[in-house]
């Protein structure tokens, strides 16, 4: 008995990567509701067994206690995927599950983890079927000691696999439209068929997909009017019931249900599909003769969502029916108070029983703030107003140096950074850094330079020309490499453009009063984004292949010796870019000498200690930037764009100036403290570049300042001895320490 206990694995919510068997649980959806004829049409659902691979954990679960946790799924089927020549999906798009090896095209099985455990050998996982869940919790837990999962090698075989079958699902996408638009039509089903997943989330006119998951916002709205079939919903009004025909359309479910009022922002949590989840024994909850297609799960998810909606409607219909009758009558201001009172109790109403909080957006503003931006008549109700950059977009930033050196009251740092005239650099915004919170005065990003021409060579670093990738309306590149299609696909302005391998550092953006306006913004989709990072695979093996080729060619074989600057800090090079906030952190200490000279307290030294950067990343001398992200072209023509190269040197240039800063105004401070550090300093600045006149009084200042100094002094000499004797036993040939 003790053995079984501590070989059990007991879990509070179910681990991502692992196949479970789910079924939805309708009545437990619509309770919270209250409304008597949903709790009748979620009785009558027959909902069945599923078997499903949880893909990932959707939020972060911190208690034990949390009601639900949500986990998005990819659907496994029991047959090969089933066609749709609409969306140009093949059957043959779908991996098979090992003991199962057959497939179209020969391709490679997934081997869950045990792989005697898993159960059926007729499984397959369909490419682009997946959506959301909330999988309910138990109060005994989960019990995964017999759970079958996927490695993580296996889940990057199977995005691999996905990847392929994208790329294949595009170029036919493309074709199939061109061939439509030509005076040849070609013989296609206009009307694929209906389900969760795909349709809901695609337009009619080309198929593409927008997104996963749930409806939300107003794409739920134009969704629900294309593929829900809703046959003249009954609208409550004070004569009874009456079809929406009959009634004002305004008052119609569809109407209502249109405007996209009851959908709650990004993911509405009530409309994510609820389900009990097994992990364990699989075979028992599910027999292989019985596994379902994933079609059939889709459309129980279409009808319970149908069935909240509706709901939600009548609900809100009864609440406002007394407010729109007034308004009939005149009192159309009282009305409009009334209105707005009534919305907000219903979305009160909404939130009791919620089992889950809606996932709030985390960049746009919903309500403008009129004391930042303009009164709302004067803007489009269309524009995309935020207040931090989104990543993924396409932006022109411009160095403020004046900003960077005004919080250190140094004349010359001043004086040098006025002198500077930095240029306009068309980026790539990869990430944002740090979580963004409105009125914060700058937002950290990670960003890739976009450069007008091939990537320069740098034989020593393995780096070829042809190690980047063209931006679409651009298609020239040696190896013949696909460009990357920005979206929306005419907005992108330039035509010389590349994505240059291995170039990127971070910067600061100002934050804006008016906030940023993204209507025009371009940027990169998901799926565009990874195919780059595969790229990046690819010349990084290459990279290493040819630095490998370069030393044994040069007889070079050996690892080349390290300085001791090189383990203080990091630095930016502009022949191999490769940045980071770090490094953007201490890209001048390469300026500042060697650890090996005799003074101790000349400003080499000093900067040389590393003392002056922050852990990790020392945000004062990451670069802060301006950025504009819509109408690209109005702040950058296509000539203009200069080489990454020089945003780098300009980068470089700013944070010398701003440690030098730091070191005048840290040697100023520490000369006051002893007659001989001030004499000490004072005869290694032949040319008066510090000026101590910022003299620290206090005899309890100026015993700390002393006691500070002798403490870095005395960690500085052992850091520095470390290494040195760190680099005497790695690098071939160095003496012994």
């Amino acid at each position: 008995m003790a053995d079984s206990e501590t070989s059990s694995k007991i879990v509070y919510s179910p681990s991502p990567g692992s196949y479970a068997v789910i079924r939805l649980n309708p009545v437990a959806m619509v309770e919270p509701l209250g409304d008597h004829q949903a709790l009748l049409q979620a009785r009558c659902m027959h909902p069945k067994l599923y078997l499903l691979c949880l893909y990932w954990v959707l939020q972060t679960l911190v208690a034990r206690e949390k009601p639900a946790a949500d986990d998005c799924l990819a659907g496994v089927g029991a047959s090969v995927a089933r066609s749709a020549m609409a969306r140009c999906i093949s059957s043959d798009m779908c991996p098979p599950v090992f003991p199962n090896t057959s497939h179209p095209n020969g391709r490679e099985p997934l081997r869950p983890q045990p792989e005697s455990l898993f159960p059926y050998d007729n499984c397959y996982h369909w490419f682009d079927v997946k959506a959301r869940i909330r999988i309910r919790a138990r109060p005994e837990e989960f019990d995964e000691t017999n759970a079958v999962a996927l490695s993580v090698r296996s889940r990057m075989q199977m995005s691999r696999s996905w990847d392929e079958d994208g790329l294949r699902m595009s170029a036919d996408q493309r074709a199939l439209q061109a061939a439509r638009e030509s005076p040849r039509q070609l013989d296609v089903d206009p009307n694929p068929p209906s389900c969760f997943s795909l349709q809901t989330y695609t337009t009619p006119e080309t198929h593409d997909i927008h997104g996963e998951g749930v409806p939300c916002g107003r794409a739920d709205a134009s969704a629900s009017r294309d593929s829900e079939d809703v046959d003249h919903p009954s609208v409550i009004s004070e004569s009874g019931p009456t079809t929406a025909s009959e009634a004002n359309p305004k008052r119609s479910i569809e109407a209502i249900n249109a405007m996209g009022i009851f959908t709650g922002p990004d993911d509405d949590a009530d409309l994510l599909p609820l389900v009990d989840l097994w992990i364990s024994e699989l075979a028992d909850h599910l027999k292989q003769e019985d596994i379902p297609s994933p079609l059939e799960m889709f459309a129980e998810f279409d009808e319970i969502v149908r069935i909240v909606k509706e709901a939600r409607v009548r609900s809100y219909t009864a609440m406002t029916a007394p407010a729109l009758t007034r308004t009939q009558h005149g009192d159309s201001d009282e009305s409009c108070d009334t209105m707005a009172e009534l919305k907000r109790k219903l979305v009160e109403n909404n939130s009791v029983g919620r089992t889950t909080p809606p996932l709030v957006p985390r960049r746009h503003i919903n309500e403008p703030n009129t004391t930042r931006r303009p009164p709302t008549s004067t803007l489009n109700l269309r524009d995309k107003i935020t207040f931090c950059p989104s990543p993924g977009s396409y932006a022109v930033i411009r160095l403020d140096p004046v900003a960077m050196v005004q919080r250190f009251d140094d004349p010359q740092a001043l004086l040098q950074a006025q002198a500077m005239r930095p240029k306009s650099y068309l980026v790539y915004l990869v990430w944002d850094l740090a979580l963004p919170f409105p009125d914060q005065p700058w937002y950290a990003f990670e960003i890739q330079p976009i450069a007008p021409s091939l990537r320069s060579e740098d034989k020593a670093q393995g780096i070829t020309s042809d190690m980047c990738i063209p931006i679409f309306p651009n298609t020239h590149h040696p190896a013949g490499r696909d460009p990357l299609r920005p979206e929306p696909e005419g907005f992108f302005p330039y035509g010389n453009c590349y994505h240059w391998f291995n170039a990127k550092t971070c910067v600061r953006v100002l934050a804006r009063p008016e906030n940023f306006d993204e209507t025009n913004a371009v940027a990169l989709d998901i799926r565009t984004d990874i195919r780059m990072m595969r790229h990046w695979e690819e010349d990084g093996v290459r990279m290493f292949d040819n630095r490998a080729r370069c030393q044994s060619d040069s007889g070079t074989g050996h690892r080349s010796p390290v300085n001791s600057q090189t383990l203080v800090g990091a630095h930016i090079s502009p022949a191999s870019e490769n940045t980071s906030c770090t490094d953007s952190a201490s890209t001048s200490e390469s300026h500042n000498g060697r650890l090996e000279g005799t003074s101790t307290h000349s400003l080499e030294d000093v900067a040389a200690m590393g003392i002056f950067s922050g852990p990790d990343a020392d945000m004062e001398v990451v670069p802060l930037v301006d950025l504009w992200i819509s109408e690209l072209q109005e702040h950058l023509k296509q000539e203009d764009i200069p080489s990454p190269l020089e945003m780098y040197a300009e980068f470089e240039h700013i944070a010398k100036i701003v440690q030098d800063a730091r070191i005048r105004s840290y040697a100023a401070m520490t000369a006051a403290g002893s007659p001989e550090s001030r004499s000490s300093v004072i005869s290694n600045d032949p040319e008066g570049s510090l000026n101590a006149t910022h003299d620290y009084h206090g005899s309890s200042g100026l015993r700390s300042v002393r006691l500070t100094w002798r403490r870095l002094r005395a960690q500085a000499q052992q850091i520095v001895s470390r290494i040195k004797r760190a680099l005497s036993l790695q690098v071939p040939g160095s003496p012994a320490s």
